[in-house]
């Protein structure tokens, strides 16, 4: 059943920050969710990319949440509670107030948008195509195979001083011919009650959100993420606040790894590449040395069991770590009738690698091992019959290995 609610929110020069009064006109669920339907509402419903309005309402000495406000395709809005409201609240008159916290936060985000997408408009051509305005990031979506970080600098500059110019916004429900003489930036996705909000002197385009009354109050504009989706580029951005805490978090992390790295931030990068060389050259010289290691203990496992005519040799060791363990299974299997359990001696989580291998001449399947025996203790794992690798319960024993 569809309710009228008269949309309070789409007046501009209405003080929605003060509770107001409001008939309940129905407790119907959505999406099996609690909600109330009023007659009049400062609640913004989820749409064109914005979220929904949360908030309060209170009857008598009862109160509930409004932890989200939606409308169906009938155009009635549900004001989805924490919990179901009283059968006894229906026809009655409460009052209700919006988050505002939320709704500011909504508002500099959704004409930050607007003016980021002016702002690509007007220095590199390109359109918006899309755009969301989620808790922790808002993005937008730009027609265009890829956009260079050059292009980006020159739209976030030219953002945030329209943002210091302080333009006044204005919205604005012409009639045909009043839309007629707009300079739009794109065309409306909708054919009647067209609402169109002006930034002063920058863009006018068709919108049904809540914006700020001035391009002062977005504060800060930041991109933090480029991203290709299909033949769009989406750029993630903040706004405000959101820039604010952001920055916070990142001056944070560059000031604990300078101190760390005993550096100053500016030489942060240039410190970090140096560890990074110094980094490389260690680990090419530590897998030289644990190559010669295995390469000597594979002799000395081979001396301590060696070849018998006809037979295969199983050789069961434990190793420090996966890379050493791979390394000499293979020097171990170069001899043709040896067969190699290797296991690590460090677990994680109760279990540690394996690998089984085989020489060229040994009678045994390295795969079919860990869907037999292995997993009758415990294994997981699997591969060629010429070597598997997998997890093993660290409380197996080497020795008991393919008994």
């Amino acid at each position: 059943m569809a309710h009228f609610c008269e949309p309070c929110y789409l007046d501009p020069t209405a003080d929605w920050r003060q509770p107001f009064e409001t008939r309940v006109a129905g407790l119907e669920p959505f999406a099996d969710r609690p909600a109330l339907q009023f007659d009049r509402t400062f609640f913004y419903p989820e749409g064109g990319g914005q979220l929904g309005d949360a908030g309060t309402v209170r009857f008598g000495a009862e109160e509930r949440t409004v932890v989200d406000t939606q409308i169906d395709d009938n155009g009635t809005l549900y004001h989805i509670l924490n919990e179901a409201a009283p059968a006894d609240w229906l026809g009655q008159t409460l009052s209700a107030q919006v988050n505002a916290e939320h709704r500011r936060d909504m508002m500099r985000a959704h004409s930050g948008q607007h003016l980021l997408s002016a702002a690509f408009h007007h220095t590199a051509g390109l359109e918006t195509k899309s755009a969301r305005l989620g808790k922790r990031t808002i993005s937008i979506d730009l027609e265009a195979p890829d956009v260079n970080e050059k292009s980006i600098a020159a739209a976030v500059e030219q953002a945030n001083r329209w943002v210091l110019a302080n333009h006044p916004i204005r919205v604005h429900n012409p009639d045909p011919d009043q839309l007629a003489a707009m300079p739009l930036r794109r065309p409306p996705k909708v054919t009647g009650n067209i609402r169109v909000l002006e930034i002063d002197s920058v863009d006018f385009t068709p919108c049904g959100g809540t914006h700020c009354s001035a391009t002062g109050e977005i504060g800060a504009i930041h991109v933090v993420a480029k991203e290709k989706i299909k033949k769009l580029v989406r750029i993630h951005f903040h706004c405000g606040l959101r820039t604010l805490a952001h920055l916070d978090q990142r001056e944070a992390i560059l000031t604990a790894a300078s101190n760390h790295l005993q550096c100053a931030v500016p030489e942060l990068a240039d410190q970090v590449q140096r560890l990074q060389q110094e980094s490389r050259a260690l680990r090419q010289e530590l897998g030289k040395a644990r190559t010669e290691a295995a390469r000597y203990e594979a002799e000395q496992l081979h001396q301590t069991q060696p070849a018998r005519e006809g037979e295969t040799t199983f050789i069961r060791v434990e190793s420090a770590d996966i890379d050493s363990a791979r390394k000499l299974a293979d020097l171990l299997t170069a001899r043709p009738d040896v067969v190699a359990m290797v296991k690590t001696k460090v677990a994680d989580d109760g279990f540690c690698r394996i690998v089984v291998a085989r020489g060229s001449q040994a009678e045994f399947d390295a795969g079919a091992w860990f869907r037999g025996e292995g997993k009758s203790l415990g294994a997981r794992g699997g591969g060629r019959p010429q070597k598997a690798e997998g997890k093993i319960p660290e409380t197996v024993a080497v020795d008991n290995l393919a008994k």
